[in-house]
């Protein structure tokens, strides 16, 4: 097991991102959210990665599918895309060698599907000495039930649970949020967060 702290806050130098497999055919069988939702929350928390300019590596299993385009304009220009024929990526030299390249220990990875192609290299990265975070509402899964005990055993593991959000918000850890990177969160926020663009549209105090 690695020898790491899962609830520590994530410095914004030491994060990767991993997004794994956000591929149309791999999503039509998700039941866990509407694909709408689960479109948007991917688009946000790859736009976070962007806005942090963190090192974002994706992955996908099958050649054939293409990517989620908004996905990928979301990403950027620091995105690292590693095909693999494994579904633990840390079996794919292509996967490692991007990651290794990075120089981070954190991960942050959310991905299609919960139970499979993110579960088995989060584990991984857990038994390689990574602290890893996994973004629930970025990810989908077949049933609540299968996805239930995925992220049961990824807490066993010692993997952090979070959501786009919160990552942003810990990456951020400002109280002026329309200075630096915030503005930009705030408009990932008022895209995608239903409760902050409400707030944001409140009328101020005069």
């Amino acid at each position: 097991m690695a020898d790491t702290n899962p609830g520590a806050l994530a410095n914004k130098d030491d994060v990767a991102l991993i997004m794994i497999d956000f591929q149309p055919k791999l999503m039509l069988g998700c039941t866990t959210l509407d694909p709408p939702v689960l479109i948007g929350n991917a688009v946000a928390l790859a736009e976070v990665g962007a806005a942090f300019e963190l090192p974002v590596i994706t992955t996908g299993g099958r050649p054939d599918d293409p990517w989620l385009q908004p996905v990928l304009d979301a990403a950027g220009r620091a995105r690292v895309h590693a095909d693999r024929n494994t579904i633990d990526a840390f079996e794919t030299p292509a996967f490692v060698d991007a990651l290794q390249g990075t120089g981070r220990k954190t991960l942050v990875m959310a991905g299609i599907t919960t139970d499979l192609c993110l579960l088995l290299p989060a584990l991984s990265a857990r038994a390689r000495g990574y602290d890893v975070q996994v973004v629930v509402d970025a990810s989908g899964c077949f049933s609540k039930q299968i996805e239930d005990v995925a992220l049961l055993r990824l807490q066993q593991a010692g993997c952090a649970l979070t959501t786009w959000a919160a990552f942003a918000a810990e990456l951020h850890r400002a109280s002026n949020w329309s200075e630096g990177v915030g503005p930009k969160i705030m408009q990932s926020f008022g895209r995608h967060h239903g409760g902050m663009a409400l707030i944001g549209a409140m009328p101020r105090p005069a």
